[in-house]
């Protein structure tokens, strides 16, 4: 075991080949000449005698449209050495989890051939898995063991997990474990720090207020739930929409040498019965922000309501469901443009945790204009 840091490069992640059959083969059969029925993480390879058929399997597994019924979009890799391409393991990683996942399998199962068993490839293995499940876009993983299998949950820690809960799997006592690969409350902070930054150097608030408007911040940042995407939501009420003390205001705001673009829009005449201001500004290391200003008639239909909800949802965000949203405004493409209150609503009122479950929730709940929801 004094040579496992060595062994930390010898080792790569491989997707499996019509070229690995033979030696895929061969680590199925040296599993059951040790009497071992049951290959963890090998994807059905113990119950199918055709190795074409178990290929095709794991290449389908890895695309929601062709993976195995009942089963979640996974990728099967092989472990292989590299100073001989021996196939040393086999893991399974998971890049979403159903309701059993999460409350008994987790995202990997992974197992080392009986020959190459305690000389530290598990921990490397899992290792790399974990940076796999990095790209992938995934923020943390839950893994399990048997209580018992002393060896695996070493390997678990070693590798950054903490134990979440005890579980029984059928009858068997295990641990499940979670494994953090971002720190998303960190990184939710130094955001949240940066966008405060950036409002007190546009000026937007003295800017408002220089007209004698009432500023409130909205949406992800008062509730502290703003995360990678560079957006800051302010409401603005005035005791008339006079658009001339409107452009004041903003002609104030563009002086600001690192303002881009700036869109305006009247709704004076609608139900919403406001100003729409947009500006896209860069920071103090260049990187664009979006800063959305909607300037609302005092005593209109929507004067206060959105910082109602926004004191309700804080009232009622709990540790879990703060990082349930957290991690899925992670999971959201920069392209994607969704609003906060889609993801309130999913996590805290219908029970989403994951990137698969919101898309699919976000598909059967289409917005088609102000989204009036409150917990």
């Amino acid at each position: 075991m004094g040579n496992n840091a060595q062994l930390s490069e010898s080792l790569e992640l491989v997707a499996p080949s019509e070229a690995d059959e033979a030696a895929v083969l061969d680590y199925k059969a040296e599993h059951l000449r040790h009497g071992e029925t049951l290959l963890h993480g090998g994807a059905l390879l113990d119950r199918m005698d055709s190795y074409t058929a178990w290929l095709r399997l794991v290449r389908g597994n890895t695309r929601r449209e062709t993976v195995h019924p009942g089963w979640v979009p996974a990728d099967t890799l092989l472990a292989i050495r590299r100073s001989d391409r021996k196939m040393v393991g086999i893991i399974d990683i998971r890049r979403e989890l159903n309701g059993f996942l999460r409350n008994c399998g987790g995202h990997i199962g992974y197992g080392v051939r009986p020959s190459e068993r305690r000389k530290g490839y598990a921990t490397q293995m899992l290792r790399l898995a974990l940076t796999h499940c990095l790209q992938l876009g995934l923020t943390g993983i839950l893994i399990s063991c048997h209580q018992d299998n002393i060896a695996s949950r070493r390997t678990i820690e070693a590798c950054g997990g903490k134990k979440v809960r005890d579980f029984l799997y059928e009858t068997i006592p295990a641990y499940m474990f979670r494994i953090e690969l971002v720190d998303i409350e960190a990184l939710a902070e130094r955001n949240q720090a940066r966008a405060r930054e950036v409002i007190a150097d546009s000026g937007v608030v003295a800017a408002w207020e220089a007209i004698g408007a009432t500023v409130n911040p909205v949406g992800s940042l008062p509730t502290g739930l703003l995360m990678t995407h560079r957006d800051v939501d302010f409401h603005i009420y005035t005791e008339t929409l006079d658009i001339d003390e409107s452009f004041k205001a903003m002609n104030r705001i563009c002086r600001h040498p690192g303002l881009k673009q700036m869109e305006f829009r009247n709704l004076a005449t609608t139900e919403e019965c406001c100003f729409e201001w947009h500006v896209r500004m860069a920071d103090r290391d260049g990187d664009e922000w979006q800063i959305d200003m909607i300037q609302i008639l005092k005593g209109s239909a929507f004067d206060g309501y959105f910082e109602r909800v926004a004191d309700r949802i804080r009232a009622v965000l709990t540790p879990e469901t703060r990082r349930a949203i957290l991690e899925l405004k992670y999971a959201t493409p920069e392209s994607e443009k969704i609003m906060g209150i889609e993801y309130y609503h999913a996590v805290i009122g219908d029970g989403v945790r994951d990137w698969p479950e919101f898309v699919a929730w976000r598909q059967a709940h289409p917005v088609t204009g102000i989204v009036e929801w409150c917990p």
